[in-house]
């Protein structure tokens, strides 16, 4: 492979990972926007939602996926993504996976408010299942 081609590969491979962080903080913002000026469609329980997914992906994708959905349940877990974006995931029955919130930077202060053990509801529109159900721009309801 001839030396300048070997060097375009590898600053495509470096910048890349950044253009998906920047990308990611971008959309997570748009989403959470979007979302307020929106009306809840579906009131569901977190643990709902997650076996309306296990039983049926298809189904359960066809009914939630991109609406705004308002989840209440328990806090598992508060964190922040490979992305650096932060969320919240609720308990179910699964141990592995479940709900994940993601949420806005500009809305990391609800992250940081909560403990795991709260029950709390947040408001989002429901991306669809990879691994976990995928909830963007969560906030507060």
């Amino acid at each position: 492979m001839k030396q300048k081609t070997k060097r375009h590969l590898l600053t495509i491979g470096l910048l890349s990972p950044m253009l998906v962080l920047a990308l990611g903080s971008y959309d997570e913002e748009g989403a959470s926007r979007e979302v307020a000026e929106m009306e809840v469609e579906h009131r569901v329980s977190a643990q709902q939602l997650f076996s309306e997914y296990d039983a049926n992906e298809v189904r359960a994708g066809q009914t939630y996926e991109d609406t705004v959905v308002a989840v209440t349940g328990t806090v598992n877990n508060i964190g922040r993504d490979i992305a650096d974006t932060p969320y919240i995931t609720f308990e179910t029955e699964n141990p592995i996976v479940g709900i994940q919130c993601m949420l806005a930077e500009s809305d990391a202060g609800l992250a940081a408010s909560v403990d795991s053990g709260d029950r709390i509801t947040l408001k989002g529109r429901v991306s669809g299942k990879l691994g976990n159900v995928v909830i963007r721009g969560c906030q507060a309801e």
